[in-house]
C-alpha cells in the first residue's frame, strides 16, 4: 500500500503548534534534499524558496527557521494574547498561547530576519524574549518608557557589566555580532537583536529603567 512520508494538516485557528508545524530532513530521507525543511501550509512560515507538496499539504522550504517566544513577567493573560507577529514584508502571525492561563507564545520564525510585535491591549511593561535553535532575529514593539534591557541578569547599558552591548543607533544594532537593542525616544521604540553565538538559545528581558 502506497503512503504519504509526511502529511500535516491545515493549522487549526487559535492552534499557535499546529501553526508553527515545521521539521529540518537532515540527511534529505524525506525531501530529497539534505538539510531542506518540511513546513506547515502557513504563510508566515513561508518564502520564494518553499515548493508546494500536494500529497504532503504541506511547504518544503530552502530555508532556516528558529523558536521565539515572548512572554511578559506581569498581569493576567490577556496582557499578553492575542500577540500579533509580523514580517518586514507584512505578513502577519496570530499567537493565543497554549492555554488560557498561559502568559507566552512560542511560533516558529525565519532565522536572520525582522519582525515587529504586537500586544493586545497594548505593550506590557516587563517582557521576555527567548530564541531557541537559530542564529539571529530583531525585533521591534512600542515602548513608551525608557527600557531596561537584560541578558540574563546583565544589564545591556551598564558599562561595568559584563554584557554591555546597547547599540548607538539601528544601524549599529543592525551590525551587532552579540545581543543588543536601540531605543528610539522620539518614537517611543525599542529595537531588540537576540544572536545566539556558539549556543542554541538566547533571552533578554524587557522591564523600565524606573520603577
Amino acid at each position: 500500500m502506497d503512503a504519504n512520508r509526511v502529511y500535516l494538516p491545515d493549522p487549526v485557528a487559535g492552534m499557535d503548534g499546529d501553526a508553527s508545524s515545521v521539521f529540518l530532513d537532515t540527511d534529505g530521507s524525506v525531501t530529497g534534499t539534505p538539510g531542506r525543511y518540511v513546513v506547515v501550509n502557513n504563510p508566515f512560515l513561508l518564502n520564494g524558496g518553499c515548493d508546494f507538496r500536494t500529497d504532503w499539504n504541506a511547504h518544503v522550504c530552502q530555508a532556516e527557521y528558529a523558536t521565539l517566544t515572548v512572554g511578559t513577567g506581569e498581569g493576567a493573560p490577556g496582557a499578553i494574547k492575542p500577540l500579533t507577529l509580523s514580517r518586514s514584508d507584512g505578513v502577519t502571525q496570530t499567537l493565543m498561547g497554549c492555554c488560557e492561563d498561559s502568559t507566552n507564545a512560542d511560533s516558529s520564525v525565519f532565522t536572520n530576519r525582522r519582525y515587529g510585535v504586537a500586544f493586545n491591549g497594548g505593550t506590557p511593561s516587563r517582557m521576555r524574549f527567548v530564541l531557541t535553535r537559530g542564529r539571529w532575529v530583531r525585533l521591534s514593539v512600542d515602548y513608551p518608557v525608557t527600557p531596561k534591557v537584560t541578558k540574563y541578569g546583565c544589564d545591556l547599558a551598564d558599562p561595568d557589566d559584563w554584557c554591555e552591548g546597547a547599540a548607538g543607533s539601528l544601524a549599529d544594532l543592525d551590525a551587532a555580532a552579540a545581543s543588543s537593542y536601540y531605543y528610539d525616544d522620539a518614537a517611543d521604540k525599542l529595537y531588540l537583536k537576540l544572536v545566539s553565538t556558539g549556543v542554541d538559545y538566547e533571552e533578554l528581558e524587557v522591564q523600565p529603567s524606573s520603577p
